[in-house]
Protein backbone atom coordinates (compact mmCIF):
# COMPACT_ATOMS: atom_id res chain seq x y z
CA UNK A 1 0.00 0.00 0.00
CA UNK A 2 1.30 3.46 -0.93
CA UNK A 3 1.71 6.14 1.19
CA UNK A 4 -0.98 8.20 1.81
CA UNK A 5 -4.16 6.00 0.53
CA UNK A 6 -5.46 6.34 4.62
CA UNK A 7 -5.51 9.98 3.97
CA UNK A 8 -7.15 9.50 -0.15
CA UNK A 9 -9.37 7.05 1.60
CA UNK A 10 -10.56 9.42 3.93
CA UNK A 11 -11.09 12.13 1.75
CA UNK A 12 -13.47 10.01 -0.28
CA UNK A 13 -15.60 8.78 2.84
CA UNK A 14 -16.31 12.30 3.49
CA UNK A 15 -18.58 12.38 1.51
CA UNK A 16 -20.56 9.59 2.65
CA UNK A 17 -22.88 9.77 5.99
CA UNK A 18 -20.73 6.60 6.69
CA UNK A 19 -18.02 3.87 6.71
CA UNK A 20 -18.75 0.59 6.87
CA UNK A 21 -15.51 -1.64 6.67
CA UNK A 22 -15.77 -5.58 6.44
CA UNK A 23 -12.94 -7.26 8.49
CA UNK A 24 -11.70 -10.53 6.82
CA UNK A 25 -9.05 -12.53 9.27
CA UNK A 26 -6.81 -10.78 11.03
CA UNK A 27 -5.89 -7.11 9.86
CA UNK A 28 -3.03 -6.58 7.80
CA UNK A 29 -1.38 -3.56 8.11
CA UNK A 30 -2.85 -2.09 4.91
CA UNK A 31 -6.53 -2.98 6.46
CA UNK A 32 -5.26 -1.51 10.04
CA UNK A 33 -4.49 2.51 7.68
CA UNK A 34 -7.69 1.92 6.00
CA UNK A 35 -9.40 1.71 9.55
CA UNK A 36 -7.68 4.12 11.10
CA UNK A 37 -8.43 6.56 8.55
CA UNK A 38 -12.01 6.06 8.59
CA UNK A 39 -11.91 6.30 12.27
CA UNK A 40 -9.79 9.29 12.98
CA UNK A 41 -9.88 10.90 9.46
CA UNK A 42 -13.34 10.97 8.16
CA UNK A 43 -15.09 12.92 10.59
CA UNK A 44 -17.84 10.55 10.97
CA UNK A 45 -19.04 7.36 12.04
CA UNK A 46 -17.55 3.98 11.06
CA UNK A 47 -18.78 0.70 11.57
CA UNK A 48 -16.10 -2.32 11.43
CA UNK A 49 -17.70 -5.86 10.39
CA UNK A 50 -16.14 -9.08 10.87
CA UNK A 51 -16.77 -11.11 8.00
CA UNK A 52 -18.28 -14.25 10.41
CA UNK A 53 -21.04 -11.92 11.62
CA UNK A 54 -22.48 -9.56 9.22
CA UNK A 55 -24.01 -6.49 9.74
CA UNK A 56 -27.90 -6.48 8.39
CA UNK A 57 -28.96 -3.06 9.22
CA UNK A 58 -30.31 -2.00 12.25
CA UNK A 59 -29.45 -4.61 15.66
CA UNK A 60 -31.64 -5.24 18.08
CA UNK A 61 -29.69 -5.12 21.30
CA UNK A 62 -26.75 -3.15 21.39
CA UNK A 63 -23.52 -2.80 24.15
CA UNK A 64 -22.65 0.43 24.86
CA UNK A 65 -18.92 0.66 26.34
CA UNK A 66 -19.22 3.92 28.69
CA UNK A 67 -16.02 5.49 30.20
CA UNK A 68 -17.32 8.96 30.04
CA UNK A 69 -14.47 10.50 27.66
CA UNK A 70 -15.29 12.97 24.89
CA UNK A 71 -14.75 10.05 22.56
CA UNK A 72 -17.47 7.67 23.94
CA UNK A 73 -19.81 10.78 24.28
CA UNK A 74 -19.56 11.02 20.03
CA UNK A 75 -19.74 7.60 19.75
CA UNK A 76 -22.81 7.50 21.35
CA UNK A 77 -24.54 10.35 19.92
CA UNK A 78 -23.51 8.88 16.59
CA UNK A 79 -25.19 5.65 17.10
CA UNK A 80 -28.21 7.33 18.52
CA UNK A 81 -30.35 6.43 15.36
CA UNK A 82 -29.56 2.71 15.92
CA UNK A 83 -30.10 2.99 19.72
CA UNK A 84 -33.42 4.91 19.31
CA UNK A 85 -34.72 1.62 17.19
CA UNK A 86 -33.12 -1.39 19.55
CA UNK A 87 -35.19 -3.57 21.48
CA UNK A 88 -32.41 -2.74 24.30
CA UNK A 89 -29.21 -0.64 24.98
CA UNK A 90 -27.08 -2.18 27.69
CA UNK A 91 -24.87 0.66 28.94
CA UNK A 92 -21.62 -1.22 30.29
CA UNK A 93 -19.20 0.53 32.53
CA UNK A 94 -15.78 -1.67 33.06
CA UNK A 95 -14.55 -1.36 36.73
CA UNK A 96 -10.31 -1.06 37.53
CA UNK A 97 -9.96 0.86 34.40
CA UNK A 98 -10.08 4.16 34.81
CA UNK A 99 -10.72 6.13 37.62
CA UNK A 100 -13.98 8.61 37.12
CA UNK A 101 -15.49 11.39 39.10
CA UNK A 102 -18.74 10.67 40.86
CA UNK A 103 -21.53 12.12 38.33
CA UNK A 104 -20.09 10.33 35.13
CA UNK A 105 -21.64 6.75 36.01
CA UNK A 106 -23.33 5.00 32.83
CA UNK A 107 -26.53 4.88 35.41
CA UNK A 108 -26.92 9.14 34.82
CA UNK A 109 -26.23 8.19 31.03
CA UNK A 110 -29.41 5.81 30.77
CA UNK A 111 -31.68 8.99 32.10
CA UNK A 112 -31.43 11.11 28.79
CA UNK A 113 -30.68 8.30 26.75
CA UNK A 114 -34.43 7.26 27.50
CA UNK A 115 -35.50 10.90 26.50
CA UNK A 116 -34.42 10.26 23.13
CA UNK A 117 -36.49 6.77 23.21
CA UNK A 118 -34.09 4.31 23.75
CA UNK A 119 -34.84 1.07 26.09
CA UNK A 120 -31.10 1.50 28.35
CA UNK A 121 -29.93 -0.51 31.26
CA UNK A 122 -26.90 -0.07 33.19
CA UNK A 123 -24.79 -2.93 33.95
CA UNK A 124 -20.81 -3.06 35.77
CA UNK A 125 -18.20 -5.22 34.71
CA UNK A 126 -15.49 -6.34 36.81
CA UNK A 127 -12.34 -6.43 34.41
CA UNK A 128 -10.62 -8.66 36.56
CA UNK A 129 -7.49 -8.32 35.28
CA UNK A 130 -8.35 -8.67 31.95
CA UNK A 131 -7.84 -6.48 28.70
CA UNK A 132 -11.01 -3.99 28.30
CA UNK A 133 -11.19 -5.26 24.97
CA UNK A 134 -11.46 -9.40 26.45
CA UNK A 135 -13.76 -7.83 28.44
CA UNK A 136 -16.21 -6.51 26.18
CA UNK A 137 -17.07 -8.85 23.38
CA UNK A 138 -17.93 -11.27 26.51
CA UNK A 139 -20.33 -8.92 27.70
CA UNK A 140 -21.98 -8.63 24.38
CA UNK A 141 -22.44 -12.22 23.92
CA UNK A 142 -23.39 -12.59 28.03
CA UNK A 143 -26.28 -9.76 26.52
CA UNK A 144 -26.71 -11.16 23.09
CA UNK A 145 -25.93 -8.07 21.63
CA UNK A 146 -26.03 -7.35 18.27
CA UNK A 147 -23.48 -4.68 18.15
CA UNK A 148 -20.38 -2.65 20.44
CA UNK A 149 -20.47 1.02 20.66
CA UNK A 150 -17.30 3.01 21.75
CA UNK A 151 -15.24 5.67 21.21
CA UNK A 152 -11.72 5.62 19.36
CA UNK A 153 -8.98 7.42 21.30
CA UNK A 154 -5.56 8.21 19.49
CA UNK A 155 -2.75 7.79 22.16
CA UNK A 156 0.84 8.42 21.42
CA UNK A 157 2.80 4.82 20.75
CA UNK A 158 4.60 5.15 24.51
CA UNK A 159 1.63 5.52 25.77
CA UNK A 160 -0.07 2.42 23.80
CA UNK A 161 2.80 0.53 25.23
CA UNK A 162 2.93 1.19 28.73
CA UNK A 163 -0.91 1.56 29.78
CA UNK A 164 -2.76 0.33 26.49
CA UNK A 165 -5.30 1.32 24.41
CA UNK A 166 -8.67 -0.86 23.54
CA UNK A 167 -8.86 1.22 20.14
CA UNK A 168 -5.58 0.15 19.05
CA UNK A 169 -6.17 -3.45 20.15
CA UNK A 170 -9.49 -3.48 17.95
CA UNK A 171 -7.22 -2.41 14.99
CA UNK A 172 -4.67 -4.84 15.89
CA UNK A 173 -7.06 -8.11 16.51
CA UNK A 174 -9.95 -6.99 14.52
CA UNK A 175 -13.41 -6.59 15.82
CA UNK A 176 -15.15 -9.82 17.11
CA UNK A 177 -19.06 -8.42 16.73
CA UNK A 178 -19.90 -5.02 14.50
CA UNK A 179 -18.61 -2.01 16.17
CA UNK A 180 -19.64 1.16 15.91
CA UNK A 181 -16.59 3.40 16.69
CA UNK A 182 -16.55 7.30 16.61
CA UNK A 183 -13.37 9.41 17.11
Amino acid sequence: MAYGNGEAFADHLRVSDLAVLTQHGAPRIAAQILQHAAIFDFGRLAILVPQMRPFSGSPQRILVAWDATPASVRAIHSALPLIRRAAETVIAKVTDDKELRPGQSGIELAHPLARHGAKPRFMVLQRGGRGVLERLPSAAADTESDMLVMGAVRHSPLRNLVLGNATADVLAVGPRLPMLMSA
